[in-house]
């Protein structure tokens, strides 16, 4: 009689954990939703993404009978390098974890979905610090704060796509500040998920990164991001290690790019230097 068993599961039950994982992952990215994903463009076979970007048109009046001017919008790229094969790795030894009350490789597959999440913010942070176009000191105030909020608007952005980053110790300088406590002042009853509040139009999160312990107020246009594998797993039976002892493994590849360098002004009205974003404001 012929049984059907691991022998023909096998592949099927590493595809659920894989789907499971890639579902999972996303949502955890506390920072994915303040940057635009491009996933949708990141096809397999591609080792980056190019976005064509285009100049602007300047409408001006046409008198009667007069003819108007034309006008070009020349165009140029970004390119988004796939350039991230972020990968999480583990062994169990199976006497050991028969001999546990945890359920380890499900506990290890949940640890290693929040350490890749973990990665992705970690990588936007990276951004944010190495291409901001304007800096400050250290120490969220008021008007630290309104000052990188008009250089923000001065060159383009949207108010309602910004994002204020505090870290721990900002944060509680924030908590300060009566425009940032009071209810009226940004009159929010349902404040979105993972958003600590609201201050001058501009929604606030927390970040608890130990490297990168600067704040940041940036555009969600600052920075691209392209899921091109997303979560994958896979297990192997590792017999050096004992009999039903597996070899697991998680990863994913993704890019990261900060976008429209260089196109905006400093807070001194002058031209941004090299791999510096118009669309990112640094609190020390």
């Amino acid at each position: 009689m012929a049984v059907t068993g691991n022998t023909e599961l096998g592949a099927t039950k590493q595809d659920v954990v894989s789907a499971l994982v890639s579902r999972l992952l996303i949502p955890k990215v506390n920072l994915l939703p303040t940057v635009t994903d491009v996933s949708v463009f990141a096809k397999k076979g591609m080792k980056s993404v190019s976005f064509p970007k285009a100049g602007k048109f300047t409408a001006a009046l046409r008198p009667s009978a007069t003819a108007g001017t034309p006008q070009t919008a020349a165009f140029a790229t970004d390119k988004l390098d796939l350039d991230k094969p972020a990968y999480i790795s583990f062994i169990v030894d199976d006497n050991d974890a028969y001999q546990s009350s945890v359920d380890v490789k499900s506990a290890y597959i949940e640890r290693s979905v929040e350490g890749h999440a973990e990665f992705v913010d970690q990588q936007i942070l990276s951004i944010l610090d190495t291409a901001s176009g304007y800096q400050q000191a250290a120490g969220i105030d008021q008007t630290k704060i309104l000052n990188a909020r008009k250089w923000l608007l001065k060159n383009k952005a949207r108010l309602n796509d910004l994002t204020m980053l505090v870290n721990c110790d900002d944060e509680s300088l924030l908590l300060a500040i009566p425009e940032f406590v009071r209810a009226d002042a940004y009159g929010a009853s349902n404040i979105p998920s993972g958003v600590i509040g609201k201050i001058y139009g501009i929604n606030v999160k927390l970040h608890q990164d130990e490297t990168i312990t600067k704040s940041f107020i940036y555009s969600k246009e600052a920075i691209a991001f392209a899921l091109q594998k997303g979560a994958a797993y896979g297990e192997e039976t590792d017999i050096d290690y004992g009999v039903g002892t597996l070899k697991v493994a998680i990863d994913q590849l993704f890019g990261l790019k900060a976008m429209r360098l260089t196109e905006g002004l400093d807070f001194a009205g002058l031209a941004l230097a090299a791999g510096k974003s118009p669309f990112i404001a640094e609190i020390g």
